[in-house]
């Protein structure tokens, strides 16, 4: 049975830089966690990560995701790991270290965290892949022996006591019995729980178990076994701890979609390192890519030490801002190597963001994938990556191409048959929209539902500052440059996000691949959803009203906060809407856009999203797997 996996890539714009209007970061993050609670992600990637977030708000943040889960009945494990963005060689002369890495001034000081739910039923995460020297030594340097990947700041988790910590050594299954615990009140599937072929006793199918029962190594959990609320723990990781205080390996309130085998003894369950950088990529001779990738030949493909364009756009092996990537293996009964695959993401300098985005779909994870982290690289079937790519929606363009094109073509073979597979790819509009002034002829980047930013001022008409004012959403979503690939997945197995909505007595539902955050932070229906029956499912778009509230006592003095007591007003209401006495007027500014110089409800949601929260929109990838 297809279990469904979520994975959000979001520009959270430079996460853990201080700024007033952000405060301590707690109101960000419940908002950041409630929007991964509504899309019921598995795997967050940030992008943008600042390295004043490393000390203490990458925690807060994982602390919040785990509360936020638990708080809606999804008792769960949230672990996040990080790494800096750039490869930092003393110099081309120097002694290369492949785990040197750093925040980079010509990679804009970035980095990149990935954070994720545990649930055995549908993946684990891997060990970061060992790096092979022969194919990431610089010229010049002598070849270095493979080496393990240390790149990353080191996974972290919660612990007993409260708070989180990093790892110091891998979590190994012990030797021994009984290193799992089934909480009681849980029932086994159908073929209850068997250990080397036979039936563990006390786990009878369909009977719902009186007491705690120690499960060892090995042990088959089969497909429709619902786990009790405290979740599946793993019981010896600290010892004389209580069991609601051990790590979860299969969260709560959840029922088995595959039969699940438990860790082997002396196996990795939470590797130290997850997150590192691509550092291979395809050969590129004479300027352009090379031999073009033959799954069939394996190790006879060529790789070498990946260049990324700097800031300004020239290509460095060192100091630019680089791709970065997990691997995950899901719980899909295929074989290794086609139940691993590689999350890469990226953020795309501005200058030259095209021909940054070509050398990304040129990195050896979109291609191949190692099994536990231990060389050789082999083909898999499945692959994704995304991020801010800062390049315009076109699928025609070569930076788009290298992607969808098949590999004799030189391309990374994401396509779905003759269909290219982009995540957020929705057709041209069928007429020019009256605002913001399209592209000629119309594209797909033209329709709103591709756009990812959002904007506050004229996209063309900048300067001098004619400010955006309309009471239309569509109008402050500027342009479609965040987006997803995806490799190996059938249009079945790659489901567009339904959210479901409630606005009086209607319910919606509809597809999505981007989060419109300015309109989940209001009550304005959707675009061209259909009412569907009432009952059913939760609401999973709309941001409660608590989440907004506690943005109201952060500083609403930044000038383009146009204004600052009805945008307050809606933070202590919960949501925002046009007053009973109409919005307010706009101050007396040059402004562009259709409708009355007023403040809109849609300009004030704008306004909040961008400033408090991120001027890009999280996109959504769903796996059946």
């Amino acid at each position: 049975m297809p279990v469904n996996l979520k994975v959000i890539y979001w520009n959270v714009e430079d996460f853990g830089v201080t700024r007033a209007i952000r405060g301590p970061y707690v109101a960000l993050s419940n908002f950041i966690a409630q929007v991964v609670l509504n899309v019921d992600a598995d795997i967050f990637c940030l992008i943008e990560l600042r390295r004043q977030a490393i000390a203490t708000r990458l925690a807060l943040l994982q602390q919040t995701l785990i509360n936020a889960s638990i708080a809606a009945g999804q008792t769960c494990d949230w672990y996040c790991d990080w790494v800096p963005g750039s490869l930092f060689g003393p110099g081309f002369g120097m002694p290369y270290d492949p785990n040197h890495v750093d925040f980079a001034t010509q990679g804009r000081n970035e980095g990149y965290a990935v954070f994720w739910r545990q649930n055995l039923d549908k993946f684990s995460m891997q060990t970061a892949d060992r790096i092979i020297g022969a194919n990431a030594t610089p010229p010049g340097h002598p070849a270095a022996a493979n080496v393990a990947n240390t790149q990353s700041g080191s996974v972290r988790r919660r612990v007993p006591a409260g708070g989180i910590v990093a790892l110091g050594a891998n979590v190994v299954i012990p030797a021994g019995v009984g290193q799992f615990t089934l909480p009681a009140g849980s029932t086994p599937g159908p073929g209850g729980i068997t250990r080397g072929g036979m039936p563990v006793a006390g786990t009878a199918a369909g009977v719902v178990t009186a007491a705690n029962l120690a499960l060892n190594a090995g042990d088959i959990l089969t497909a429709g076994t619902q786990i009790a609320a405290l979740g599946l723990r793993l019981t010896n990781n600290f010892p004389g701890a209580a069991l609601a205080t051990q790590p979860i390996v299969i969260p709560g309130n959840h029922i088995l979609a595959n039969n699940v085998t438990l860790p082997a003894i002396g196996s990795t369950y939470l590797p130290r390192h997850v997150l590192s950088l691509v550092m291979t990529s395809r050969q590129v001779v004479g300027g352009v890519p090379g031999a073009n990738y033959n799954p069939a030949m394996g190790a006879v493909n060529n790789w070498e030490l990946g260049l990324f364009p700097a800031t300004r756009g020239a290509n460095f092996w060192n100091g630019s801002r680089r791709p970065a990537f997990c691997t995950i293996k899901v719980n899909d009964g295929l074989a290794v190597p086609q139940s691993l695959i590689p999350i890469i993401m990226y953020h795309s300098p501005v200058y030259n963001a095209p021909a940054a985005m070509g050398r990304c779909a040129m990195s050896q994870p979109l291609y191949e994938a190692m099994d536990g982290g231990v060389p050789p690289y082999a083909h898999n079937l499945r692959a994704i990556v995304g991020g801010d790519f800062n390049a315009r929606l076109d699928p025609a363009a070569g930076n788009y191409l290298i992607y969808t094109d098949l590999y004799a073509n030189g391309g990374a073979n994401c396509r779905s048959g003759a269909t290219p597979s982009i995540r957020v790819n929705n057709p041209a509009p069928g007429m020019a929209p009256v605002f913001p002034p399209p592209g000629v002829p119309l594209t797909g980047a033209d329709n709103p539902l591709n756009k990812t930013s959002v904007q506050l001022r004229h996209p063309i008409l900048r300067y001098p500052n004619q400010i955006v004012l309309s009471p239309q959403f569509a109008h402050f979503r500027r342009g479609a440059i965040d987006n997803i690939f995806h490799r190996g997945f059938t249009p079945a197995q790659a489901p567009h996000f339904q959210f479901r909505e409630t606005v009086g007595a209607a319910r919606f539902q509809f597809g999505a691949d981007v989060y419109d955050l300015p309109r989940a932070v209001s009550d304005q229906l959707p675009p061209g959803g259909a009412g569907i029956a009432a009952g059913g499912p939760p609401d999973n778009f709309f941001i409660p009203q608590a989440i907004l509230n506690a943005f109201a006592g952060l500083p609403m003095g930044n000038p383009a906060i146009l204004s600052a007591a009805q945008t307050l007003a809606d933070l202590n209401l919960g949501f925002f809407e046009t007053p009973v006495g109409g919005d307010p007027a706009a101050p007396a500014v040059p402004f562009q856009g259709p409708g009355p110089a007023l403040v809109s409800r849609a300009r004030r949601a704008s306004e909040f999203i961008k400033l408090f929260v991120s001027d890009h929109l999280p996109v959504i990838f769903e796996m059946a797997i």
